[in-house]
């Protein structure tokens, strides 16, 4: 006699590819949202960075630069709607330039739309510029985890998956530079080249969109200018363990045509604003 296996029904094979779709629905969700919001995220930050740090500037222009993380997060968060405040981080703890997980390190404030924000030791970098000028610039590293406590709470960066801990510069002239993934990835920030006025073309033009990377060869080309903080090579300070050391693609050349020239060029770059 014949025994019949029994065999998978229709309505079974249904049932099991809904499954699968609810959790891959799921798992996109987790992830998507993130991404599209993005560039919003990421210029909010950006601007509530830029305009704590060149408050706190002005308020402590008459003594030395913030000398510890405590007086900088302080300086910090008279300028910044916060929900949380601890800038008492021991520096045994605080996040540094190798950090890469940020599940276990205290920050030093949480903002009001719950980003998590994490300060560095303090920093030097020296350069010398195109005109012979060597100076040393100190700095602290502004970590801002986008997403708060969603995670991960991470600075691992890859093309296939952005990180949601993005990274900014906060300089004793009160320049805010973005460094790390955000400098290549046109997911976090876009910028546009200002040209000069001409003759022939009296109206200020713009270049089409690009990276933050890619913008600043096109305006200034390989010069270094003590006077304009985004041409210094930061990412030179970075130890190769640094989930903030990219690998930079080839950039484009100096735009020559449109009046970019390669020491003081009247040319600039604008980063584009997403909200």
């Amino acid at each position: 006699m014949f025994k019949h296996k029994k065999g998978t029904t229709l309505g079974e094979v249904l049932i099991t590819m809904s499954i699968m779709a609810f959790i891959a629905m799921i798992a996109i969700m987790t992830v998507k949202p993130f991404e599209k919001a993005m560039r919003s995220l990421y210029a909010r930050a950006f601007e509530a960075v830029q305009n704590a740090a060149y408050n706190a500037y002005v308020d402590n222009a008459s003594s030395e630069f913030f000398a510890t993380p405590k007086d900088l997060c302080e300086g910090l968060v008279e300028y910044m709607n916060t929900a949380y405040v601890d800038c008492d981080v021991p520096m045994d703890k605080v996040a540094t330039s190798t950090t890469k997980d940020f599940n276990n390190v205290p920050p030093h404030f949480i903002a009001s739309n719950a980003m998590r924000v994490y300060i560095s030791p303090q920093y030097a970098h020296t350069e010398e510029d195109d005109f012979g000028v060597r100076l040393t610039t100190k700095y602290y590293i502004v970590f801002v985890d986008l997403t708060g406590e969603r995670p991960p709470n991470n600075a691992i960066w890859s093309e296939e998956k952005a990180c949601d801990v993005v990274a900014f510069l906060v300089t004793d002239g009160a320049d805010v530079v973005p460094i790390g993934p955000p400098e290549i990835d046109t997911r976090y920030i876009t910028a546009t080249v200002s040209y000069p006025a001409t003759l022939e073309n009296p109206d200020e033009t713009f270049s089409e969109p690009m990276s933050y990377y890619d913008a600043k060869h096109v305006a200034w080309g390989n010069n270094i200018d003590s006077t304009e903080m985004m041409s210094l090579h930061f990412d030179q300070d970075l130890p190769s363990n640094s989930p903030l050391k990219v690998n930079y693609p080839t950039p484009p050349a100096l735009n020559e045509a449109k009046g970019c020239t390669e020491k003081t060029s009247p040319c600039d770059v604008v980063f584009e604003q997403y909200y």
